[in-house]
């Protein structure tokens, strides 16, 4: 499975901000943000890796290793013009959410919620290097791609993000899930990404409108 190794340059701040919650609260100094932010990209070691499988969009199976059946009708939907599949997976490691445990445990409260709001910008930012990689690797290949679709999105079940972690071997950058399946760091992403000859448009809207709680969530994308 190939690794990839992101750089965070810089933490994007207004990206930081909309994480915590922060659209119109003015608690939080500028330059609190910014200290979190610098200490994120100080304690983050970011990390990713992709495997590419074959899709069966008539059996909504996935042909990786050990072949599983995609569940829900939007992801299937989503990937119903894809012949290959990207599954992916990228970390920041797990010493950010020591760092934001032993503030909130100071009792530093306000330093604790940016910092895992910067944390939360640094895994994303993470997750775009290597979408942008997948992008131009299959346009290399006459392919084009699907925006990348993590398991809890739409209606495809959290439970799959075991399928997804066997399959992309993301214990090879310490990558683990819970009883719950919830991810192990916390700051990690899984998702997968469809490549086909020509993409169709599914009119799923992408990102935060496919999310059920798009209305009433503070982070939400406009």
């Amino acid at each position: 499975m190939p690794i990839f190794n992101g750089f965070l340059q810089k933490i994007d701040i207004a990206e930081t901000k909309r994480y915590a919650g922060l659209r119109t609260s003015e608690n939080f100094s500028d330059k609190i943000v910014a200290d979190a932010c610098m200490a994120a990209q100080a304690i983050a070691k970011p990390r990713g890796i992709f495997q590419q499988c074959c899709y069966d969009s008539d059996s909504c199976q996935l042909l990786c290793e050990e072949p599983f059946t995609i569940e829900g009708s939007k992801i299937r939907e989503h990937l119903k013009n894809s012949e290959i599949a990207i599954i992916m997976a990228v970390t920041i490691g797990g010493d950010i959410e020591k760092e934001v445990n032993t503030l909130f445990s100071k009792k530093e409260y306000s330093k604790g919620l940016m910092l895992d709001a910067a944390a939360t910008t640094a895994t994303e930012m993470i997750a775009d290097q290597l979408n942008h990689y997948i992008d131009e690797m299959a346009a290399k290949h006459g392919y084009e791609t699907t925006w990348r679709y993590s398991p809890g999105y739409g209606d495809w079940p959290l439970t799959q993000q075991m399928n997804l972690i066997k399959a992309v071997h993301a214990d090879q950058i310490d990558i683990h899930l819970t009883s719950g399946c919830m991810l192990v760091p916390q700051k990690s992403i899984t998702a997968i990404i469809g490549m086909a000859r020509s993409v169709v448009e599914s009119g799923i809207p992408s990102g935060c409108r496919n999310c059920s709680m798009h209305n009433t969530c503070s982070s939400r994308k406009e």
